[in-house]
C-alpha cells in the first residue's frame, strides 16, 4: 500500500527546534487481486485548497508559484523496511508505526516528516 500525501504547511519541532512539514492525506494507491494498481482518493480533500496552501509556502520561501498540486507517493512497505533496518542497526529513527489499514483514510492522518524541496 502506498500513501498519497501533500505538504500543506510547516512547523518548528519543539524538542529539536527543526523545521518539519505538515502533511495532508490525499488517498492511497493499492493493487487489486489481479495485479492492477488503483487509487482511492479522499473526497474531503480539496485539490484547489492544497494548491493554495502549497503556493503560500512557496511564496513565504521566495520560491516560484505552481499551477499544479505536488503529491508525494510514500511506499508503506519500503518505509517500514527502512525503519526496521534502522532499528536493527541502532538508528535513532526507531518509533513504531501501526500497520496501514487497507481501504480507509482514518489511519492516514497528518504525517510529519522532512520537507523535500521541488
Amino acid at each position: 500500500m502506498k500513501r498519497l500525501s501533500a505538504v500543506v504547511g510547516e512547523y518548528t519541532d519543539k524538542q529539536t527546534n527543526q523545521q518539519k512539514a505538515e502533511w495532508a492525506s490525499v488517498g492511497v494507491i493499492g493493487v487489486s487481486a489481479k495485479g492492477k494498481e488503483y487509487m482511492l482518493l479522499n473526497p474531503e480533500v480539496s485539490l484547489a485548497g492544497l494548491l493554495v496552501k502549497q503556493n503560500v509556502l512557496a511564496a513565504n520561501k521566495g520560491e516560484k508559484l505552481s499551477d499544479m498540486v505536488m503529491i508525494s507517493i510514500i511506499d508503506e512497505q519500503a518505509q517500514n523496511n527502512n525503519q526496521n533496518s534502522n532499528q536493527q542497526q541502532g538508528g535513532f529513527n526507531n518509533q513504531q508505526q501501526a500497520p496501514a489499514q487497507q481501504g480507509g483514510f482514518n489511519n492516514q492522518g497528518n504525517q510529519q516528516g522532512g520537507y523535500q524541496q521541488r
